[in-house]
């Protein structure tokens, strides 16, 4: 493990920048199950991270907000919180977290430091929950109805929140409450059989995930019930107006247990991460903010794809239909077109693409450099000093509201923020006070974009 502790604070007061943070392999930078053995320079390397990047916080105080958005279900996330914990290390909590690739998002109620995990499952924010409801029809009754469908076959309905082994999650996992490895078939001519127990994972109001016995489609008898219990939900949604997506498979890490998920339908496609960023992006386009997004696997990739953000509605069908198809073979091709080259230049977005071994994001580098940057794992907080200085230099708006708000909360002069060596003051001079000129020296801070947009200001 190699986590990169920045000393220097990254300092900035514009009460405009939103970060969507993956969790695994992004804000957290260690795998969950190197935790349980984790060796103790790892863990002062851990330590130094949360605490410079809870400094961070405190002193970007109401400009930055910070959100996790995760794959991770409600309880999967309390239990890796609860782990480190555990260890002695104090992670700053996120202003928000959005479970389960976009499903409910919860607000913090308690500290950034608490030594309890300060959400709670029974109150996601309504504000969401409302704006999916008016777009796709779903409703948290949605959950009730498939119960009562259950309910009529005599399941015993077991609501957990993971899939994951009992070793990590305990009565969290499915799995402590249903134990099929060690089921034989002691009889060739006796069908097999198991608990007559469905699971229902907490994937929250907005999503539904659905665990029957693993044998559930061996058994006619089974298998019938299985198809009666899916037509009879899937016309309840039908009939209520509500537009959403299925899926059907066998969750290996369950059991092989079939699954059936329903997830709301948003243009057509499953609600995912990019609901909440898309969201975020429009509005910070409307008030010169701006959106960090960062992720680390194929379940960010819609998130960090720029091409989601652009404008479509003046776009000819062609470029539509194109757009709405995008794969790593047209991607390319897309990114050259001088129309969506423009679009992008106005996005107030910037991607940060943490390295992984899956190399899954690698692409979308080489297609879009002005709007993502790539850096290692475990240096989050430096990808947002960059973040911010890359969105200064391409949005001069963003970048002088930038200013103006660290004059509006202040007393005292801008300069006071700013500390610049001399041999970087000379860069400065030298180009004129542009910040293009002086990409080495801004490392150390935002400081000196600030310095360079005074000067700009002054000449006018």
């Amino acid at each position: 493990m190699k986590v990169n502790c920045i000393s220097k604070s990254i300092s900035f007061t514009s009460g405009k920048v939103s970060l969507y943070s993956d969790f695994d392999g992004t804000y957290f930078p260690v795998q969950h199950s190197e935790m349980h053995s984790l060796k103790p320079e790892n863990a002062v390397e851990l330590k130094n991270y949360f605490n410079n990047f809870g400094n961070f916080l405190n002193e970007s105080g109401d400009s930055f907000t910070f959100r996790i958005t995760t794959g991770r279900t409600f309880g999967e996330f309390e239990t890796i919180t609860d782990l480190i914990r555990s260890k002695g290390i104090e992670m700053p909590f996120p202003d928000t977290f959005i479970s389960k690739n976009g499903s409910d998002e919860f607000i913090r109620i308690g500290e950034r430091f608490s030594d309890s995990f300060p959400y709670d499952y029974a109150t996601p924010n309504p504000s969401k929950t409302e704006k999916i409801q008016f777009l796709t029809g779903w409703h948290a009754g949605i959950k009730d109805k498939i119960r009562e469908l259950l309910a009529k076959y005599n399941f015993n309905i077991i609501e957990h929140d993971s899939e994951y082994s009992p070793a990590d999650y305990g009565n969290r996992s499915l799995m402590y409450h249903v134990p099929y490895d060690n089921f034989e078939l002691q009889n060739k001519n006796m069908p097999p059989q198991s608990e007559w127990k469905v699971g229902l994972r907490k994937d929250g109001t907005l999503k539904l995930h659905i665990s029957f016995p693993y044998d559930m489609l061996n058994v006619p008898e089974r298998e019938a019930a299985y198809s009666e219990i899916k037509t009879a939900f899937e016309e309840y949604l039908t009939k209520s107006g509500v537009r959403f997506t299925t899926k059907e498979y066998r969750d290996k890490k369950g059991g092989n247990r079939p699954v059936l998920e329903y997830t709301p339908a948003i243009e057509e496609a499953p609600l995912n991460k990019l609901f909440d960023t898309k969201l975020a992006v429009e509005e910070a386009a409307l008030n010169n903010d701006l959106v960090i997004v960062a992720g680390d696997g194929i379940n960010d990739f819609e998130m960090l794809n720029p091409l989601n953000y652009i404008d479509k509605s003046d776009l000819d069908d062609a470029l539509k239909v194109e757009l709405s198809k995008v794969s790593p073979e047209n991607i390319k091709n897309i990114a050259k077109n001088p129309v969506i080259i423009e679009k992008l230049k106005r996005l107030p977005f910037i991607g940060i693409v943490i390295n992984s071994d899956k190399n899954e994001l690698k692409n979308l580098l080489q297609y879009f450099p002005d709007n993502l940057i790539f850096i290692d794992k475990g240096n989050l907080q430096d990808g947002i000093k960059k973040a911010v200085e890359k969105y200064s230099s391409i949005s001069s708006e963003f970048a002088k509201s930038l200013k103006k708000n660290i004059e509006e909360n202040t007393n005292n002069s801008v300069s006071k923020y700013i500390v610049i060596k001399p041999e970087e003051n000379k860069i400065i001079k030298s180009s004129g006070g542009k910040v293009v000129g002086i990409s080495a020296a801004v490392a150390t801070g935002l400081g000196a974009i600030i310095f360079a947009l005074k000067r700009e200001n002054k000449k006018d």
